[in-house]
């Protein structure tokens, strides 16, 4: 996966380099005869700081260049199905011992905000990030980890209903991130 290998140009990580891709993206199919790129594998939720980085950075290459977006882990961990909350017991496992540094109150206020848009459609908050993932620009599939036939039942779900443009803004503005002068400009 090439956004764990460091940026030769100016050793940021890929994931968060587009300063990078841009020009590398730009050269491949037009030179050398070099294939150019289809898709990206980035770490993107409604968790921040994923959904920061990745449409600070990359949404904007990927849309130019119609590159495919197919990230991992869009369920934060597990943490946006709702079974994790703040103050709350976490259950003995490996995701839920991950889970613990990002309850934020922020990352805390999405997942209540997942619930009560989720109640609404009678549907569960997992299947709710899915679908506000899916309305994204570029966005071609997230990559869910089910666990259980069970939990990937659940995850198909989500594609029985649509979020409503007001959901989409609820869930968006839950989820915002705080703009640099700069991006406020734009």
């Amino acid at each position: 996966m090439w956004q764990r290998l460091a940026c030769p140009i100016c050793t940021s990580r890929f994931s968060q380099a587009a300063c990078c891709v841009r020009p590398l993206y730009a050269l491949s199919p037009h030179r050398k005869n070099l294939e150019s790129f289809v898709s990206i594998q980035p770490d993107y939720s409604l968790l921040s700081s994923t959904r920061a980085n990745f449409e600070r950075e990359l949404m904007p290459v990927c849309r130019e260049y119609n590159v495919g977006v197919i990230p991992f882990s869009p369920l934060g961990g597990g943490l946006l199905t709702g079974k994790y909350r703040r103050g709350q017991a976490l259950p003995e496992s490996v995701r839920a011992s991950g889970a613990a540094g990002r309850l934020t109150e922020q990352n805390d206020a999405v997942i209540g905000t997942l619930e009560t848009v989720a109640g609404r459609h009678g549907a569960r908050p997992a299947q709710v990030a899915l679908a506000w993932m899916l309305a994204q620009p570029a966005m071609t599939a997230p990559i869910v980890g089910a666990n259980s036939v069970e939990q990937l039942q659940e995850l198909l779900g989500t594609v029985v209903f649509r979020l409503t443009p007001d959901d989409l803004a609820e869930i968006s503005k839950a989820s915002d991130w705080e703009r640099a002068r700069t991006e406020l400009e734009t």
